[in-house]
């Protein structure tokens, strides 16, 4: 499988061609074979200095992962928002480096994580809106009304005439008692406009 390429790959190149092991811009990948084979250690130290130009994000995301796989949990967060703080200073690819980042997170159950990609997916562009499309189901399933306000907000922000957007906002906000008045007069005036 996967782990046995990986096992091969670092194989080859420590032993069959060392000079290829030591050229700049391989980084990612031999720590991509210590992910694999779960080999925290080494993936921590393989992640240890850096800069990696254009994959920092990748290097702290490791970096994350192998110190929260080894309980060094006052580093995870910390790595996290270094691999986050990355992507974003990329430019044209923060976007995309940042959608990784909440893909890896999802995919190594990290949901705080996933929800803080998301949100700095947001955070470029509001008009993001899968990203906010994502959050919503999220805050949705775990019945999350702060998370649901939060969203509404932003979608009336791209849309002020969005109606599932207005119904969402006012339903959370007079649940959360914040901003009630204001959650009441939209509320009031969507019935109107749909009284059944």
């Amino acid at each position: 499988g996967n782990a046995g390429l990986a096992q091969d790959a670092l194989n080859w190149a420590q032993n069959e061609a060392p000079q290829v092991g030591k050229m700049p811009g391989l980084e990612p990948g031999f720590a991509g074979c210590f992910l694999l084979l779960r080999n925290w250690p080494k993936l921590l130290n393989a992640t240890a200095s850096g800069p990696w130009p254009g994959n920092e994000y990748v290097r702290h995301a490791y970096r994350a992962k192998a110190c929260r796989e080894q309980n060094l949990a006052n580093y995870v967060e910390s790595e996290w928002q270094a691999a986050i703080n990355a992507a974003v200073k990329e430019g044209e690819r923060a976007r995309t480096y940042l959608t990784w980042l909440a893909r890896m997170a999802k995919e190594w159950k990290w949901p705080l994580e996933e929800e803080k990609a998301l949100w700095a997916v947001v955070g470029l562009s509001t008009r993001a809106t899968w990203a906010l499309e994502v959050l919503y189901r999220r805050y949705l399933d775990e019945k999350n009304t702060l998370g649901i306000r939060r969203v509404a907000v932003h979608l009336l922000q791209i849309d002020p005439s969005n109606e599932r957007a207005q119904n969402d906002f006012a339903m959370a906000s007079v649940l959360l008692n914040h901003e009630a008045d204001k959650a009441r007069e939209m509320a009031f005036a969507l019935h109107r406009k749909h009284p059944e």
